[in-house]
């Protein structure tokens, strides 16, 4: 795949730019200027417009076209169009506000694939003087490997899929665990492209070599760095190689992903992570979403080429040391769930707001290091501590003086409720009692290698009891950090530390100990997102810390290819802040956001203009991960359409145009609409949209906009919630653009997981379409299905539109 500008030699393609009056095939060369650009004259164009022709000698995909105006040019209007059968199709505008006109750089997605790209620009009554326009995009001309590996060579030929079976490794026992693990996926996989014959298609029989001598071989190797891997295919068979157990399990799932139903083609990839640090920072996990997570682990976090596992404990495990924290944390947890009290801090995000026991976390701590990740616990203290003080208020930091004060509900990151002590007295002894205690006991269950996570973030609450008031902040940052540090030193292990406090903001007083703390301590720099518009890490390298990108969100972190080359960026996490279950993940864009950063860490080729070309990677594979997650993996679908007694009246024309090219009619639910079925299905798959947004109020559920009661021949029920941002979405959106707002940075991405993009497509002004797909596995395939009857909420504002049902059949 080649990625990135690909109107420029150093893309190696083909290509030529012509330059036309807008609409016409009438040449309208422009001035060629000194330093590279175009001009035209305004008294030439007279507002008239040009269309700027850039053809490929191939079919290349267009993430974004760029614009580079010169001087004083401006326009109102640019508008990206192909070429088809009966004309022209836009798929891409960006239009000045009404009656203005713009300048400057002007990025236009795009996601279209064609081998021509006309650019038409209506200009002001000024010239028009600019740079060729770039072409941002991938060719997809050979097989598509994501997240990007360092280097691949192919050759000639394939292996046969029945030829992956025989299988050995060299007796080392991260060998032997990776053929363990290739075995087990390669069932999976193989299920996958065992295709019913009835729906097989006519491929041409692939060359078999002798299977005596064709084998999978995986090896062990000092000679490659640490989470590399050296895989070689050839039509005798692959080798494998690895300096350690990950490397080794990142090199199969590459394997598994370039296989297909006619084989793995030949080829030599030598690859290696861009970060050493590419880690998903969690809680820990109710007892019952102990399986999900594991399963995490194998479909998402080693196939996106993660390495590290940072675990917040709060008060979710049983601590021996300090029974009455956990009985404090039960009760906390109840009430607040009971509505007596406030959200007790962190509840539901560690342990579903219950107790694991130390042996429920021994056993995943042990399940995921064999897998070959980095455990790093995360131990919260000084701050993020009321899973302490609600057991322990003798130690809490506080001033009487302080009052609940109303806060910007816009905000995510608040100020903590005063209902709660929020830090402990770094003065008092008995402070240091407890903390030490718990990180024993975390740190025997963990047995972390090298790192512990020990918080100190938002510490609101700092320098109020009598014996802090008069202390300098930073000196009391500097006396809790340093303690802590030279506690786990003793240990043998190095802090990690949320960096926040140390940042130069009026917010805290404690960014002056910077100058005076361990360097060996590792910085989760994470206030990036309050200064959009600065490289907040500027304020922390400079020291000779370490840096790892603190909630690494993709949707939001900006500049990141120039920041992440600044030497001691050694990493970045995704964090989840939210209970560990499917649907909470989900609707909050935390499993596409493990995806797509998964290539920012992984791959040094990583394009922030190519957005477009990785969600296009993604899309197709998100059916194929949940089904591995739901325990589907290996099934096939077939579909046939339900006929829907439906008109299209009240629905825009652009968006029944989009639909006839599925075959569908959309219908705007302002009555409900009744579906006959009358038989056994698998599965029901509802293709759905709405003509506008609803609300999405990032700590509420999701706002339900309507229902499809599926209704059986015997009577019973099962009822499917359609919740706005997470099955279902307006129409007129991107699949993957995230929400572009500060405020849903922790939630950046929407619709991305629950429903599939059936149909992306763009109106004839260029603006994007997209219509969903929701599949409902039959939870009783066995029993015959009446109807569906489809409804919208009458409390919503959406206006739900239904394009059409299939039933969908399930054959393993």
């Amino acid at each position: 795949m080649k990625l990135g500008h690909l109107n420029t030699p150093s893309s190696g393609l083909p290509w030529e730019t012509t330059a036309w009056r807008a609409g016409s095939r009438i040449s309208f060369p422009p001035e060629k200027l000194t330093n590279g650009n175009f001009r035209w004259n305004w008294t030439a164009t007279m507002g008239t417009g040009v269309d700027l022709r850039i053809a490929f000698e191939k079919e290349v995909f267009a993430s974004t076209i760029r614009l580079e105006l010169a001087g004083a040019s401006a326009l109102s209007c640019a508008r990206i169009l192909i070429p088809v059968e009966n004309g022209e199709k836009a798929v891409g505008i960006y239009r000045a506000k009404e009656g203005g006109y713009f300048g400057k750089t002007v990025e236009i997605p795009v996601g279209a694939v064609s081998d021509t790209f006309i650019v038409r620009m209506t200009p002001g009554m000024v010239n028009l003087e600019m740079q060729e326009p770039e072409v941002i995009g991938a060719v997809f001309d050979e097989p598509v490997l994501y997240p990007t590996p360092a280097a691949v060579q192919w050759t000639e030929g394939k292996l046969p899929l029945e030829a992956l079976d025989p299988a050995a490794d060299d007796g080392h026992p991260d060998s032997i665990f990776a053929l363990s693990y290739y075995k087990e996926r390669l069932e999976e996989v193989k299920a996958f492209h065992t295709i019913p014959a009835s729906w097989r298609r006519t491929v041409p029989a692939p060359a078999v070599p002798d299977l005596n001598t064709t084998t999978v071989w995986i090896s062990h190797t000092d000679t490659i760095v640490p989470d590399g891997y050296r895989l070689k295919v050839t039509e005798n068979g692959v080798s494998l190689e690895a300096s350690n157990r990950l490397g080794l399990l990142y090199g199969v799932e590459r394997l598994l992903e370039m296989t297909t139903a006619d084989g793995v083609p030949c080829c030599c990839i030598e690859d290696r992570p861009y970060k050493e640090m590419r880690g998903f920072h969690f809680g820990l996990p109710p007892r019952e979403e102990i399986p999900f997570l594991k399963k995490l682990l194998k479909t998402i976090l080693i196939p996106y080429h993660y390495n590290q596992l940072i675990m917040e404990f709060a008060g979710g495990m049983r601590f021996d040391s300090h029974p009455e924290i956990s009985e404090a944390w039960l009760e906390g947890n109840r009430k607040s769930m009971a509505g007596e009290i406030p959200e007790f801090p962190h509840g539901s995000m560690n342990s579903g707001g219950k107790l694991l026991e130390k042996d429920e976390v021994r056993e995943f701590c042990e399940y995921a290091r064999e897998l070959g990740f980095e455990l790093i616990p995360e131990v919260q203290s000084f701050g993020h501590v009321q899973y302490i003080t609600y057991a322990h208020p003798d130690i809490a930091e506080t001033d009487e003086s302080v009052t609940e004060r109303q806060m910007d509900t816009r905000n995510t990151d608040q100020p903590p409720s005063t209902y709660y002590h929020h830090s402990y007295c770094p003065q008092n002894p008995k402070s240091y009692e407890i903390i030490y205690d718990l990180i024993d006991e975390i740190v025997d269950i963990v047995k972390p290698p090298r790192f512990v996570h020990m918080g100190h973030d938002e510490i609101y609450q700092v320098g109020l009891c009598p014996k802090c008031k008069d202390v300098p902040h930073d000196v009391l940052y500097e006396m809790h950090v340093t303690a802590m540090h030279d506690y786990l030193a003793k240990k043998g292990l190095r802090m990690m530390i949320w960096a926040d406090m140390m940042q130069p903001t009026e917010r805290y007083k404690t960014w002056p100990a910077i100058e005076r703390l361990p360097r060996d301590i590792v910085l989760l720099d994470f206030i990036w997102y309050f200064h959009f518009d600065l490289d907040m890490e500027d304020h922390l390298l400079p020291y000779g810390y370490d840096v790892v990108m603190g909630n690494l969100y993709s949707s939001h972190y900006p500049r990141y290819e120039s920041r992440a080359k600044k030497e001691r960026m050694i990493g970045g996490q995704v964090s989840t802040w939210c209970r560990i279950d499917e649907y909470t993940l989900a609707k909050k864009g935390k499993l596409y956001d493990l995806m797509y950063t998964g290539e920012m860490l992984w791959s040094d080729t990583y394009r922030e203009d190519c957005r477009e070309v990785y969600a296009k990677i993604l899309y197709p594979r998100i059916m194929t991960i949940r089904d591995n997650i739901r325990g589907l993996n290996g099934f096939h679908r077939g579909y046939w359409a339900r006929s829907t007694p439906v008109t299209a009246g009240g629905v825009p024309h652009a968006l029944i145009e989009a639909c006839a090219q599925i075959d569908r009619t959309p219908c705007l639910l302002r009555e409900p609409v009744v579906i006959p079925i009358r038989e056994t299905t698998d599965a029901l798959r509802f293709i759905h949209t709405t003509l506008y947004r609803e609300k999405r109020i990032v700590w509420e559920p999701l706002t339900r906009v309507g229902t499809y009661e599926v209704r059986y021949a015997d009577g019973t029920t099962e009822e499917i919630a359609v919740e706005y941002d997470g099955n279902v979405r307006c129409w007129k959106y991107r699949f993957g653009d995230p929400l572009p707002e500060q405020y849903y940075r922790h939630m950046g991405y929407v619709g991305t997981w629950f429903a599939d993009p059936i149909l992306q497509t763009h109106t004839e002004d260029g603006e994007p379409v997209t219509l969903m797909a929701l599949e409902w596995v039959n939870p009783h395939p066995e029993k015959e299905i009446s109807e569906v009857v489809c409804r919208e909420e009458e409390t919503s504002a959406a206006g739900l539109v239904f394009c059409g049902l299939d039933c969908v059949e399930l054959v393993k």
